[in-house]
């Protein structure tokens, strides 16, 4: 192999080098982003399911209360 072709063996396998890098590197930026995506769906279900937890423990609460309330204005009026 003469001198410049040398060089330019070492040139394309530098090019290739660095185009594997890049790939790698988007890759694992891509994968950064699904795992982000990931955290906030999975964040968003739980706040989700919290606010559904007390919406239904003030439903129930309030539900009982009307009972309550009935039960004591029955007992009122002599029913």
């Amino acid at each position: 192999m003469s001198v410049d072709e040398n060089e330019e063996h070492d040139e394309e396998e530098e090019d290739a080098r660095d185009d594997s890098m890049e790939r790698l590197l988007f890759s694992v930026q891509l994968r950064g982003m699904v795992l982000v995506k990931k955290r906030r769906r999975e964040r968003q279900q739980l706040d989700l399911r919290t606010r559904r937890y007390v919406c239904n423990g003030i439903a129930n609460a309030l539900q009982q209360q009307r009972r309550l309330n009935n039960a004591r204005a029955v007992g009122q009026s002599g029913g």
